[in-house]
């Protein structure tokens, strides 16, 4: 069985510059999520607040931060990864510089402590703590993000000889939402609300549930309710020193039974199908639809219907679809342009031999004359296997719409 490595901070400090010299940082947490965290945290900022990102990194969220408006530093102990957030936003108005342990300006209303505390050795909490106390106001806000119940284990690498066992993003602990309040309160500071949330683009992204742009949710993290969305695999603490704590959640009415009970808000996954636009499954299309060719301008559909449908050998079933257009012929058997769907699943290959289609079967067809040749997907009877049959017929725009697709 390989050793798990015991992390010193003359390791912790090797491995993220190894890391910092390799592309793996680009799956960095704050690069994929800094703008679904700010969409999170924008309830507890304004413009004249000040902020500092804590193990700031390559400086992604400072980035997010100075871009939108607000004021920030950043606190990271790696003098290569502060020149990269000095390269990015240095000459930035709303950059407040870079911050270490010996900093004796300003304190700041808000500090971020995103997938850190996650890394911090057990030996360096109390020292980290006690620069966090040092630098916030009497009445800020500490803002924790970490993995939800991380299995540490399956989260590890072992080293090409088997000797050696380590967490390949250097954790050290796995927290929850009632372990995470109780390390917090060792340090004098308390939950005013504990989130789960998936920061991912499946929730939050342009082509997911869109939840940091629809308007809908813009208010969604106003609420001192705890919030469990997706898969929840994210916690979000939102801490104060416990007197400050205590005073928001007395002001905000939280102990009350509803003020405890999640607000969940599940995901799902959809697949959209190739038919995507076709009545009755999809709404009607729309002109950025028709622009992008999701569906083709003018093509033509028709549902088939069972009761005209015929036995052939073997697998083989015939229909006339009267008048629809040019087909396969003898010297040509690849004229047809008419598409073939089982519900959403097209079916194919097209063009294909009648002696395939009965012996073989499985969503094989051809179009020769008027007559369509085909078999189900999965050789069933299609009079009876309670699916429908449409074909189309794409029109000249569409063909080259797809074309350009494929």
């Amino acid at each position: 069985m390989p050793e798990r490595v015991a992390w010193t901070p003359e390791l912790v400090a090797g491995f993220w510059d190894a890391l910092a010299r390799t592309r793996l940082l680009e799956l960095s947490f704050g690069k994929l999520a800094g703008p679904y965290l700010l969409t999170a945290i924008r309830p507890y900022l304004d413009p004249s607040k000040r902020v500092l990102d804590f193990g700031s990194g390559d400086g992604h969220f400072v980035r997010h931060l100075v871009a939108n408006g607000f004021r920030a530093a950043a606190f990271e102990p790696s003098h290569g990864r502060q020149m990269t957030i000095a390269a990015n936003v240095g000459n930035e108005p709303g950059f407040l510089g870079f911050v270490g342990p010996d900093y004796d300006g300003p304190r700041f209303d808000v500090i971020c402590m995103f997938e850190v505390i996650e890394h911090i050795l057990e030996e360096a909490l109390p020292e980290a703590f006690a620069l966090i106390d040092r630098l916030l106001a009497p009445d800020g806000l500490l803002i924790i993000t970490t993995p939800n119940n991380e299995d540490l284990e399956l989260g590890s690498c072992v080293d090409p000889r088997g000797t050696v066992l380590f967490h390949r993003w250097q954790h050290v602990r796995s927290l929850t939402v009632d372990t995470l309040s109780q390390l917090v309160g060792r340090f004098a500071f308390a939950p005013v609300v504990v989130n789960q949330i998936e920061f991912s683009d499946v929730v939050f992204g342009p082509g997911g549930g869109r939840l940091a742009s629809l308007a809908e949710y813009a208010n969604l993290f106003n609420t001192y309710r705890p919030l469990l969305i997706g898969n929840g695999d994210r916690l979000m603490a939102v801490t104060a020193r416990t007197a400050t704590a205590a005073t928001m959640r007395e002001a905000v009415a939280t102990e009350d039974a509803w003020s405890r009970a999640p607000v969940v808000v599940p995901t799902r996954t959809e697949i959209v199908p190739p038919q995507t636009g076709i009545p009755p499954y999809a709404p009607r299309a729309t002109a950025r639809a028709v622009a992008l060719g999701a569906i083709a301008p003018r093509d033509r559909w028709r549902t088939l219907n069972p009761a005209r449908m015929r036995k052939e050998g073997g697998h083989g079933w015939r229909i006339d679809l009267r008048l629809a257009g040019a087909g396969d012929r003898g010297d040509r058997a690849d004229v047809s342009v008419v598409e073939l769907f089982e519900d959403h699943l097209p079916l194919g290959p097209r063009h294909s031999a009648q002696e395939a289609i009965g012996r073989l079967g499985r969503g094989r067809f051809s179009h020769a004359g008027t007559t369509l040749h085909f078999a189900s997907s999965d050789n069933t009877d299609p009079r009876r296997n309670g699916r429908v049959y449409r074909v189309r017929f794409p029109s000249a725009l569409g063909r080259l719409l797809r074309s350009f697709r494929a």
